[in-house]
């Protein structure tokens, strides 16, 4: 690796992220339509799918934009079994995240010579315990929830979910329990 990369650069808080992902659903899927056809997304950003078998398997990676910033590459059985399209959409919206947040992270390493898909998960692997890897998985993860899921259309599903009757129901609850039991409806 020739340079150095000053990961602090690209640290957000929770609400710069969110106006990171409204911002970027404003441009691309503007009228907020439920859900959001982040496929089509992928497809107007110009960004290629390269399904690759055994990836997931071999590496726990389900989806990874590629250093070329081109590129995602996507696990086959992932993408092939229909029990796994809430899953993947979730996946390829992480990934935009990281296109979104992480771009000068993902240019540096280009400029370090990684330009294959296993040239990518070595890299990946060799982060995996570091900080800054747990911070920018959990920053996409962000991105990706919210740009899935507009905030005023969540609000206004659990304004219908929870009805005085609910809230009197499930008061009182853990508030893990009361997501679970408000998740299915919405």
């Amino acid at each position: 690796m020739t340079d150095s990369f000053d990961m602090t650069s690209l640290q957000y808080r929770r609400e710069e992220i969110r106006q990171e992902a409204d911002s970027f659903r404003q441009t691309h899927w503007p009228d907020d339509i439920i859900p959001v056809d982040i496929e089509l997304i992928v497809e107007q950003m110009g960004l290629d799918l390269e399904p690759i078998a055994g990836i997931k398997k071999d590496s726990g990676i389900t989806a990874s934009l590629c250093p070329d910033l081109k590129t995602i590459c996507i696990d086959l059985e992932t993408m092939l079994d229909p029990r796994q399209a809430v899953y993947l959409r979730f996946s390829l919206a992480h990934e935009i995240g990281h296109w979104v947040l992480h771009r000068q992270f993902f240019e540096w390493q280009k400029r370090q010579g990684l330009s294959t898909v296993r040239d990518w998960i070595a890299f990946v692997r060799q982060c995996s315990g570091h900080v800054f890897a747990h911070r920018f998985e959990q920053d996409a993860n962000e991105f990706a929830g919210r740009l899935l899921v507009p905030v005023v259309q969540l609000r206004r599903a659990l304004d219908e979910v929870l009805t005085p009757e609910v809230h009197k129901e499930i008061s009182g609850y853990p508030g893990e329990v009361v997501r679970d039991f408000l998740a299915g409806p919405i």
